[in-house]
């Protein structure tokens, strides 16, 4: 009983002692938030509602033709502030790491092979784009563009946008999009969703906000993706895993993949300001473009996953596009991937200063949706 009693003393004082550490923590990342808020509050300008183009925006992007890998640490990202901190310490970090974007950069090549050094942050590989206002600009069809804003029926009842499988809520998102997306595609045989990501929430698993990274989560050229995982296999790739549609692996005998869209939309508050979506005219983006990204995702226990995304350079033939105020009953729709053709939408999310005062940080979730034919 004594041994009982000492055990459980024990324990007692280690949860008050690891309770006391991690509210210390906490006190850190609290004020990093509020410091974060004040340089953004120090940035506004007075609110122009007719101004909705973004003008000489500095965008920062990879050299042509960057070869780039990209090494995550999945768990690092998905841990609340306190506990990266906590573990950043212990490792003997700079625990500022966390105002950071989640990964490191490996070896960067260009086109040549030659190793260089690319710093997402660097002043100097930012170029000053133009991000219309989708609104006011046609930029024509879905089909001929890429990307298009859905409008839902009705707002729809779901509280928890994260949980995913059988009897999830997201589930009714899904039924009330399938019906546009067949309007979209009227031949397409299977609609397969993957799974979704809550961006600048403060859930347990909800990732940062992709601010000022322009990209494409899938590299376009198949030939290239059959070469990078021959040397790296997909690895531990959830189900419905992303990388095995794309090579072909879920096709059956009478349904083939053909496209992978993106689709994105705000879930707080009813209409976002600050950090919308941007996305690049499918038609003003070609191969040479596009760069190798090939990220791999650690999650512990030597388990990792392997994915090959496109880096993108600038270039001044691009059109950018947005949608200022979307609302949470409309959904963005873009390419990701298209198999039969080159014709895919860049995107990022960018920091918008022309919003009022006041104006609630956006929360989205995003998905993908593979289609087969």
């Amino acid at each position: 009983m004594g041994l009982c009693g000492s055990c459980v003393r024990f324990s007692i004082y280690v949860v008050v002692a690891m309770a006391a550490v991690l509210f210390y923590f906490h006190l850190e990342c609290v004020k990093e938030k509020e410091e974060m808020q004040a340089e953004k509050d120090s940035l506004v300008v007075e609110f122009n509602p007719d101004q909705t183009d973004v003008t000489d925006y500095p965008m920062p992007f990879s050299p042509p033709g960057a070869e780039i890998d990209v090494h995550l640490n999945l768990l690092m990202t998905l841990m609340p502030c306190p506990v990266k901190k906590m573990f950043l310490f212990i490792c003997r970090e700079d625990r500022s790491e966390t105002k950071k974007k989640a990964y490191s950069l490996g070896a960067v090549k260009d086109k040549d092979g030659n190793v260089i050094k690319l710093n997402l942050e660097d002043k100097s590989k930012q170029v000053n784009i133009t991000i219309h206002d989708a609104r006011k600009m046609s930029f024509g069809e879905f089909h001929e563009s890429g990307f298009t804003l859905l409008k839902l029926e009705e707002e729809l009842d779901i509280t928890d946008w994260r949980a995913n499988g059988e009897g999830a809520q997201i589930q009714k998102f899904h039924r009330a999009m399938e019906p546009h997306i067949k309007n979209l595609y009227p031949n397409v045989k299977r609609m397969l969703w993957t799974y979704n990501v809550v961006r600048g929430g403060d859930g347990a698993l909800d990732q940062p906000r992709a601010v000022d990274g322009v990209h494409i989560d899938y590299h376009q050229n198949y030939t290239e993706r059959v070469k990078f995982h021959d040397e790296f296999t997909v690895g531990t790739c959830p189900d419905p895993c992303e990388a095995k549609i794309l090579m072909g692996q879920e096709d059956k005998e009478d349904e083939e993949f053909k496209i992978l869209l993106g689709v994105w939309k705000p879930i707080h508050p009813a209409k976002i300001c600050d950090f919308p979506l941007a996305v690049v005219d499918a038609r003003t983006f070609y191969p040479e473009d596009q760069g190798l990204n090939k990220i791999h995702f650690g999650i512990g226990f030597g388990l990792a996953v392997h994915i090959l995304g496109g880096s993108i350079s600038h270039s001044p033939a691009h059109k950018w596009a947005y949608y200022p105020f979307q609302s949470t009953s409309e959904v963005l729709i873009f390419h990701q991937y298209s198999k039969d053709k080159f014709f895919a939408n860049p995107h990022s999310s960018f920091h918008n200063k022309n919003c009022p005062r006041g104006t609630e940080e956006r929360v989205s979730v995003e998905m993908r949706l593979a289609l087969y034919f």
